[in-house]
């Protein structure tokens, strides 16, 4: 029973920190980049902890950063999370029980942007040899400041949710894995323009480099899907036109100092669409971070 912990601290370039539209014709902001500053900060402690399960308290702290006009979007949260595990027999099969709630007030420019409170059920288990399947389920309660002037249309405050399976597949030793990940979601908002129904799917590749000793490599690729059934048009825009899309590919190179420290180098495409032009925009990503863990 120690405390235990990881930082991360990194700069990045972001090319797109305002999310401004691909068309330049659909925005008064010019689009340039900005450097990103990040700051992660996960503290534990297992207030109890046996041989089948154990219980954490944990702190969680979140702060980004940007220069030139992208300080309107520097964010800080600030939060902590109850993580219980247990691990049973089922049959002959061992299986890993997780729960998990957050609790996480959320800054824009140090003003309260949101808070959110998160439940998240999982189940880990191996069906076949070298290989782990992860199960989860989660629900998040947001609510956020002033809603507009209608906010039966506007709010954003309500529920988040989504059911989900992840399944690992691991080599001889263990070391090199590739998963394969999908997940159904919605939100319940308040309002009906933020009310969605929508589906994910991800895939990703680890393995360590040979000829670099304590060095990784990680590549990812990812595709989120959503519609908006109760979709309002103040505008010319058709309803069933709101439906949206996102596209992201991740790669990063990590290598391990020591056990405790390492460095990462990391690039992130994001390219975002929607059927209509005001929503379609890209982004990238691209720096360096370091990890260190205690």
């Amino acid at each position: 029973k120690k405390p235990y912990g990881v930082v991360k601290v990194g700069i990045a370039y972001d090319s797109n920190a305002l999310l401004i539209p691909d068309d330049e014709i659909l925005s008064t902001k010019d689009r340039h980049g900005s450097a990103l500053y990040s700051l992660d900060l996960n503290v534990g402690y297992p207030i109890r902890l046996e041989k089948d399960s154990r219980l954490d308290i944990v702190y969680i702290g979140q702060q980004r950063s940007h220069d030139r006009g992208a300080k309107l979007v520097d964010f800080t949260s600030n939060g902590f999370a109850v993580d219980a595990k247990k691990r049973k027999l089922i049959g002959q099969r061992a299986v890993l029980f997780g729960g998990r709630y957050d609790l996480r007030a959320n800054f824009l420019r140090s003003e309260l942007f949101s808070l959110v409170n998160r439940f998240v059920l999982s189940a880990d288990t191996s069906f076949w040899k070298k290989t782990r399947t992860h199960y989860y389920a989660r629900l998040g309660i947001l609510n956020y400041g002033p809603d507009g002037a209608n906010p039966d249309v506007s709010s954003r405050d309500g529920v988040r949710g989504g059911l989900g399976v992840t399944q690992y597949f691991y080599t001889r030793n263990l070391k090199t894995f590739f998963f394969i990940k999908g997940e159904g979601n919605f939100n319940q908002t308040r309002g009906d323009n933020s009310i969605r129904q929508g589906a994910l799917a991800r895939l990703g590749f680890h393995t360590p480099l040979k000829f670099l000793k304590k060095t990784a490599f990680d590549i990812s690729t990812g595709y989120d899907w959503g519609t908006y059934p109760e979709f309002i048009s103040a505008s010319l825009l058709e309803p069933a036109d709101r439906e949206d899309s996102r596209w992201d590919v991740y790669t990063g190179i990590t290598h391990q100092w020591k056990p405790n420290v390492a460095t990462r180098i990391f690039h992130r495409f994001i390219n975002s669409q929607n059927k209509n032009d005001y929503f379609d925009r890209t982004r990238h990503i691209a720096g360096l971070e370091m990890v260190f863990s205690f």
